[in-house]
């Protein structure tokens, strides 16, 4: 979980850029998809330090999560025009420049 967007975006795009170092001459890479999105959600202390986190946010991220693509990072409106204004400009180290894209309009489940 994350305070603002921009910063779960950074996140993943570190996540993105770490794990293409993890895969340099590996034989089978492993591949990842993100998805994001903005909300509240319920966090659950679960015992023995371990949180559970539920909510229909979590649904929703986990649905745009699964129409993404392998090393691809998908987000919600909100998500991309807070990130994107957000980041305009800014350089993260080890990431080359953004392409913002709208893919459109989807209907989730």
């Amino acid at each position: 979980m994350f305070i603002k967007p921009s910063d779960a975006v950074r996140f993943a795009l570190l996540l993105q850029a770490r794990l293409d170092e993890f895969n340099r001459g590996r034989p089978v890479p492993v591949e990842d998809r993100i998805g994001l999105h903005l909300g509240e959600v319920v966090v659950e202390e679960t015992g023995a330090g371990k949180r559970d986190v539920h909510g229909m946010q979590v649904d929703t991220g986990a649905r745009v999560m699964g129409l993404a693509q392998a090393r691809q990072i998908l987000m919600t409106r909100p998500v991309f025009d807070n990130a994107r204004q957000s980041l305009k400009g800014e350089e993260i180290e080890g990431i080359s420049a953004l392409d913002w894209l709208n893919h459109g309009r989807f209907e989730l489940k």
